[in-house]
């Protein structure tokens, strides 16, 4: 996937929804994830990752809110959805790791009070 085509899925996934993709933008999108054959009547037949989806392209280049969201649908099904940079954790574990490599458990931090009261 090029440079473009990134762009192009990140665009797709975000909020609110963009009314000025392309349809030809997510055509080479389609194209680099998968397979793209145009059937009869206009109707787009993507294959990706085992996964079949028709369809039909905007009267206009700019894509409907409609549209975007049965692509968004696809695309998740398929596993093709952007990197998003996920919010720290609440509880402050943030950036915290264990001895055997993982997150630690919510809770006390070692040597602090646990107010059992022994």
């Amino acid at each position: 996937m090029n440079h473009k085509q990134a762009h192009t899925l990140q665009e797709l996934f975000e909020h609110p929804i963009r009314l000025n993709l392309k349809w030809p933008a997510v055509v080479s999108l389609f194209n680099a994830l998968g397979e793209v054959t145009v059937e009869s009547h206009d109707r787009f037949r993507v294959e990706i990752d085992g996964h079949c989806e028709v369809y039909h392209p905007p009267h206009r280049t700019d894509m409907s809110a409609d549209d975007i969201v049965k692509v968004r649908k696809f695309l998740e099904l398929t596993g093709h959805v952007p990197d998003q940079e996920r919010p720290p954790p609440a509880d402050g574990t943030a950036g915290r790791v264990g001895a055997d490599g993982t997150a630690p458990l919510p809770g006390p931090s070692a040597g602090e009070p646990t107010g059992t009261g022994d």
